[in-house]
C-alpha cells in the first residue's frame, strides 16, 4: 500500500468527522482558518518521499494532521487576514473546444490528460484524431502534440494562466478516432471518469486520481491491454468482455468487493477461467485506499 493512498483516506475520515462534529455542536471553527493549513500539504507531500518505511510515513502523517487540527481548532490562535478577499483568485465558468487532425500515418498515440477535479468521458468516435470539449468552472487548458513516423504523442493541461484555487470542477468530453492504438494517461484529483472504450483499440489506460469514482468499459478491439490505477478512497466499477481473459490485482485498505467470473489466485489476485486461452487479456492493477469494487462481465 502506497502511503499517498493512505493520505487520501484519512484526509477524507478527518474532513468527514469534522463535518459530523460541527453538525453536532461540538465544535466550532472557521473554514478560513482549515484554509490557512494549506502549508501542511506540502509538509505531508514532503513525508509521501522520505525514504524512509511506509509504516513510519503513515505513523508521520497521522501526527501532522493532528496536530494541524488542533491547531485549526484552537480559539487561542490568532490567524491573519493577509486581505483574503483581495487576494483570492475568482472562479468562472467558461466553454473550451478544440480538435486535432487525423493523419493516415499514425498508428499509435499516448494521449497524456493532466486535469484537476470535474468529470471526464471518453464515449464517442470522431474522424479526427481526438476531439475535446471543456464545459464549467475554472481556467482552459493548453495541448502540445508531437508526431513521429507512425506515433502521436498528445499532451493536454491546464493552462497557467488561468488556474483558480477553488471552484474548478468541469466536464471535460473527449472523441477518440478509432483506428489507430491509444495509451490513455489520465492524472486529476477528485474526479467522476467514464471511460466507454469499447469503440477503440486500447494497448493502455493509466489513472493516478485522488478520492474518486471510476466507470470503465472495456473492449475487445486490441489483443492486450493493461490497466493500472492509483487512487485514494474511490469506487471502481469495470466492465469487461465475457470473451477477454482477465487477471487482476488489487491493493487496498478497507475494501468491498464484488467480482463474479472470477477466481481467486491468492489475497489481491483474481483470474477469470478462461485467462490462458482467451484470445484478448485484460491485465488490470489497482492501488487504492478505502474503496469499492465492482466487475461485470457483459
Amino acid at each position: 500500500m502506497k502511503s499517498k493512498n493512505v493520505l487520501w483516506g484519512l484526509i477524507l475520515i478527518l474532513v468527514g468527522m469534522l463535518f459530523i462534529l460541527r453538525n453536532l455542536g461540538l465544535v466550532e471553527f472557521n473554514w478560513y482558518n482549515i484554509w490557512q493549513m494549506w502549508p501542511v500539504l506540502l509538509v505531508l507531500w514532503g513525508v509521501s518521499v522520505l525514504p524512509v518505511k511506509e509504516d513510519l510515513k503513515v505513523i508521520l502523517m497521522v501526527v501532522v494532521l493532528g496536530l494541524s487540527t488542533w491547531l485549526a481548532l484552537d480559539t487561542n490562535v490568532s490567524w491573519t487576514n493577509n486581505n483574503w478577499e483581495e487576494t483570492t483568485v475568482k472562479a468562472f465558468h467558461s466553454s473550451q473546444s478544440f480538435s486535432i487532425p487525423a493523419d493516415d500515418s499514425i498508428k499509435k498515440v499516448h494521449l497524456e490528460l493532466d486535469a484537476a477535479a470535474g468529470t471526464f468521458v471518453i464515449k464517442n468516435t470522431s474522424d479526427s484524431l481526438l476531439e475535446f470539449s471543456k464545459n464549467g468552472w475554472g481556467g482552459n487548458y493548453d495541448y502540445i502534440v508531437s508526431e513521429t513516423l507512425t506515433n502521436a504523442d498528445i499532451q493536454i493541461h491546464r493552462s497557467k494562466r488561468n488556474i483558480n484555487f477553488y471552484k474548478t470542477s468541469h466536464q471535460i468530453y473527449l472523441k477518440l478516432n478509432p483506428q489507430p492504438v491509444w495509451n490513455i494517461d489520465l492524472d486529476v484529483g477528485a474526479a467522476l471518469v467514464k471511460f466507454d472504450l469499447k469503440k477503440f483499440k486500447v494497448s493502455e489506460v493509466t489513472i493516478d486520481g485522488g478520492a474518486a469514482s471510476f466507470n470503465l468499459t472495456l473492449g475487445e478491439r486490441y489483443p492486450s491491454t493493461d490497466v493500472t490505477i492509483d487512487a485514494g478512497a474511490s469506487s471502481f466499477k469495470i466492465r469487461i468482455p465475457k470473451n477477454s481473459g482477465c487477471d487482476m490485482q488489487i491493493s487496498s485498505f478497507l475494501s468491498g468487493k464484488n467480482f463474479q467470473g472470477f477466481k481467486k489466485i491468492e489475497s489481491g489476485h483474481y483470474r477469470t477461467p478462461n485467462y490462458d486461452t482467451a484470445q484478448n487479456k485484460i491485465n488490470i492493477n489497482i492501488d487504492a485506499a478505502i474503496s469499492n469494487y465492482t466487475v461485470i462481465r457483459y
